[in-house]
C-alpha cells in the first residue's frame, strides 16, 4: 500500500482543510545486507575452508534491504469533468533494492542482486479530500523507469573460484490503478477497502550466468492487492472514537500498509497466484482517533503470508509515521525460505 492511501483513510475522518496537493513518502527496510557476505566470499576466493566459515550461518537465510523516496504533485485539470479523476498527478520515485541467499550446503549455490531505479509517473486521480466528502478515491497512472543493476550466480566449483558480478541496465514500463473507499454503517461500524492492480513489464541488459543460461531477463508481472478493514467504533477511556476489528489482505506479499519496491516483482519474479498461503493475511487492528480525526494512532498484528507480523501508525497533522515487521518469502529458491524485515516509513501530505 502506498503512503497516500494510508493518509486518505485518516483524512476521511478529519477536516477537509487537510486536503493534500503534494505528497512525500520515505521508507527503509532491512533484514541484513547480503552483499557484505558476497564481498566476504570474494575476498576468500580459492580458500574453501575460509569460504565455508564465512557462509556457515547463512545457508537458507535470505537477506533483503530496500529504500525508497516517493513524491507526487496533484492539481485540478479542465480537460474533462470527472468526480473520480478530477486531478492530474505527476510523480517520481527513487528506489534501491538488494538481496541474495546462500543455499544447499552440500553443493553450495549463491545468488545476489542489487538495483537502483528512478521511476516517473503521470496520471489522474480523485481530489485529495474525496473521502472527507464521502466519495471514493481513484488513482490511475502510467509508470516508466530505468537504472543500473548487478547480479551474481554461482554454484559448485564456481562458488570457490572467482564469482563474476554481471552488470547492466534495468528498464520497466507499466500502469497502476487503485481504488479506496470507506463506508459507514449506522453510527458505529466502518468498512474500508483498498484495491490495486499493477501490470509492469521489465527488461534487463544483464547477461545470463554461464551456469544459468536460461535465466529470464525480460518478462511481465501482474501485482494485485485487496485490503479491507472492518471496524467497530466505541467510546473507551483511551478515546471517544476507539475503533477495533479485523484487517485482511489478499495478493502477493499480503502485508498491510507496506510499499514494497516496484522492482521487487522483477527480482523475485512475482507470480500471479503463488498459492492461498502466500496471498492471504488476516489480523486484528485498533485505531484511536480524536474528535477531529487527527492526531490518531493505530496498532495491528496478525498472520500475513503465513507468518506473524504487525506494526504501528502515528499521524500528527500532515505527518504519518509507521514502524512494522513482516516475514517475506524469497522466491529465488525452491525452498522459499523467509526473511524477517524491519521497516520504518515517513509520509508527508501538504
Amino acid at each position: 500500500m502506498k503512503i497516500i492511501p494510508i493518509f486518505l483513510v485518516f483524512l476521511g475522518a478529519a477536516s477537509p482543510a487537510l486536503a493534500a496537493d503534494f505528497d512525500l513518502g520515505v521508507g527503509y527496510a532491512q533484514s541484513r545486507d547480503f552483499w557484505e557476505t558476497v564481498h566476504d566470499v570474494q575476498d576468500k576466493t580459492g580458500h574453501l575452508p575460509e569460504i565455508q566459515k564465512a557462509v556457515n550461518d547463512r545457508y537458507g537465510k535470505p537477506d533483503i534491504l530496500y529504500s525508497y523516496l516517493d513524491a507526487a504533485y496533484a492539481y485540478p485539470h479542465d480537460a474533462f469533468t470527472s468526480d473520480a479523476f478530477s486531478h492530474l498527478v505527476i510523480g517520481t520515485r527513487a528506489e534501491a533494492l538488494a538481496g541474495g541467499q546462500v543455499s544447499n550446503p552440500i553443493f553450495p549455490e549463491i545468488q545476489a542482486y542489487a538495483n537502483s531505479t528512478g521511476i516517473a509517473s503521470f496520471g489522474l486521480r480523485s481530489r485529495p479530500d474525496a473521502m472527507a466528502r464521502g466519495n471514493s478515491f481513484w488513482s490511475w497512472k502510467l509508470l516508466a523507469g530505468m537504472g543500473p543493476e548487478k547480479r551474481l550466480y554461482a554454484k559448485g566449483p564456481e562458488f570457490i573460484e572467482a564469482i563474476p558480478v554481471r552488470s547492466g541496465t534495468l528498464l520497466l514500463a507499466g500502469t497502476e490503478i487503485s481504488f479506496l473507499d470507506q463506508s459507514e454503517f449506522g453510527d458505529d461500524f466502518w468498512v474500508t477497502s483498498n484495491i490495486m492492480l499493477r501490470p509492469v513489464y521489465f527488461k534487463s541488459s544483464v547477461p545470463p550466468a554461464e551456469s544459468f543460461p536460461d535465466e529470464e531477463r525480460a518478462f511481465a508481472v501482474w501485482r494485485w492487492r485487496v485490503q479491507n478493514e472492518w471496524l467497530k467504533q466505541v467510546d473507551t477511556a483511551l478515546s471517544s472514537r476507539t475503533r477495533f476489528g479485523i484487517i485482511s489482505v489478499l495478493g502477493q506479499n499480503p502485508v498491510p500498509f507496506t510499499s514494497l519496491p516496484i522492482t521487487w516483482d522483477y527480482q523475485q519474479k512475482t507470480q500471479l497466484y503463488p498459492g492461498i498461503g502466500a496471498t492471504s493475511g488476516i489480523g486484528g487492528i485498533l485505531r484511536l482517533l480524536t474528535d477531529s480525526g487527527v492526531p490518531n494512532f493505530a496498532v495491528y498484528a496478525g498472520l500475513f503470508g503465513g507468518a506473524p507480523g504487525g506494526g504501528v501508525d502515528l499521524q500528527l497533522g500532515p505527518v504519518l509515521l509507521n514502524a512494522s515487521t513482516y516475514a517475506l518469502e524469497n522466491a529465488l529458491t525452491t525452498s522459499h525460505d523467509r526473511t524477517r524485515l524491519w521497516q520504518a516509513t515517513l509520509g508527508l501530505a501538504l
